[in-house]
C-alpha cells in the first residue's frame, strides 16, 4: 500500500525537510517500506515504513544517550537499515 501524499507532506513538515530525495518520495508513492526476504522468511526492511522512519528519527534527534555519545543526527535522515 502507497503512502498518501498527505503523510509525506506530513512528514516533511515534522523534520524540517523542504524535499525527500526523487527516487524515495517515488518509493514511497509506490509501497510503505521495502522488506528484505531470504527463502520465504523475512528478516529485515531494506526501505523503512513510513511510521518506523518518523519514529526512528524523532528518537535519535530527542534521545539525549545519542546526544551524549554521538555527533548532531540534526543534518541526517534515517529511512534504512542498509
Amino acid at each position: 500500500m502507497p503512502v498518501s501524499v498527505s503523510s509525506l507532506v506530513d512528514l516533511k513538515t515534522q523534520f524540517g525537510l523542504i524535499d525527500l530525495p526523487n527516487e524515495l518520495e517515488e518509493l514511497y508513492r509506490q509501497t510503505n517500506g521495502i522488506c528484505e526476504l531470504s527463502n520465504g522468511q523475512e528478516f529485515g526492511e531494506l526501505i523503512w515504513t513510513m511510521d518506523r522512519v518518523i519514529e526512528t528519527n524523532k528518537d535519535y534527534l530527542s534521545d539525549s544517550n545519542y546526544k551524549s555519545i554521538y555527533m548532531s543526527f540534526n543534518q541526517l535522515f534515517f529511512f534504512s537499515d542498509a
